[in-house]
């Protein structure tokens, strides 16, 4: 059951909300106290039935971003009211998974939701990895590509079902996106509502494009922002072969984001492929 110190009124009402989240959430007061938390925190947490009475609300972060979260809630705007910070969360076993945390102001304190991206954050490192990787090849036969992936409208789509909603999408997206790729193919998060996608031994990159824009589609994930009612991705690709020239990481990203755009000036939901090594 939800854990939650003696309140007022209001502060019941908070706790029934917080209660009824699936995922980690808890309230907590200006001075920083945990007002309630919910039974997924305390789960994840490892937290004692007693615990809740001295806890602050920092503690529930990893320490290495609890300086950052201070920050973040201090400087957040006095009328929105929300702040988003990606970091670990504390548990039992001090591993700490990485989340999507979002700050909601509500009366005198915060509503704080989270979202689990530790699959996502794992595939980065990786995909850094295999930056190096595909960057350093110096194997002519083996050809690469660099997709970088847009969700549409999906600013539009945020300020309409709200936050939590959006990070749902993304990690529903990921997943998505996963299933669509070759095993090995390496998938990311590159920031924002945009992932990135790397292929080895690639020379037509079409069905691994068309696979992933489908995989989105049949998702169908409700978007009345969107032309078609639902969101759909855009991806801007470069296909070269890693030991004729010399690219450097960040122009071969600068040419698929270039591709990307042109995709968005063209209506989005489709994509670009540009070979630039011939």
């Amino acid at each position: 059951m939800e854990q939650m110190l003696p309140a007022d009124h209001n502060d019941l009402q908070i706790a029934s909300v917080v209660n009824a989240l699936r995922t980690p959430a808890c309230y907590f007061n200006r001075d920083g106290q945990v007002v309630s938390i919910n039974d997924a925190w305390a789960i994840y947490a490892g937290l004692p039935i007693d615990a809740i009475g001295q806890l602050q609300w920092v503690e529930l972060i990893h320490a290495e971003h609890r300086y950052d979260a201070i920050l973040r809630l201090r400087g957040a705007c006095a009328d929105l009211r929300h702040e988003t910070l990606e970091c670990r969360l504390v548990n039992c076993r001090g591993d700490g998974r990485w989340f999507i945390v979002n700050f909601h102001g509500i009366g005198t304190g915060w509503l704080c939701t989270c979202t689990d991206i530790h699959c996502l954050k794992s595939r980065e490192r990786e995909l850094k990895s295999q930056e190096r990787i595909c960057i350093g090849n110096r194997d002519r036969s083996t050809r690469f590509c660099v997709v970088l992936i847009d969700i549409d409208h999906f600013k539009i789509y945020n300020d309409m079902y709200g936050h939590s909603e959006g990070d749902r999408a993304l990690c529903l997206v990921a997943m998505a996106l996963k299933k669509a790729c070759r095993q090995s193919d390496v998938v990311a998060r590159y920031g924002g509502e945009e992932f990135m996608i790397i292929g080895r031994h690639v020379t037509n990159p079409s069905p691994l494009l068309e696979n992933v824009g489908l995989a989105v589609r049949q998702l169908r994930i409700p978007h009345s922002g969107s032309p078609v009612g639902y969101i759909t991705i855009s991806c801007g690709c470069v296909v070269f072969a890693a030991g004729e020239n010399d690219f450097s990481a960040s122009w071969l990203i600068k040419q698929s984001d270039e591709a990307l755009y042109e995709v968005k000036s063209e209506g989005r939901d489709r994509y670009v492929v540009r070979n630039i090594d011939r």
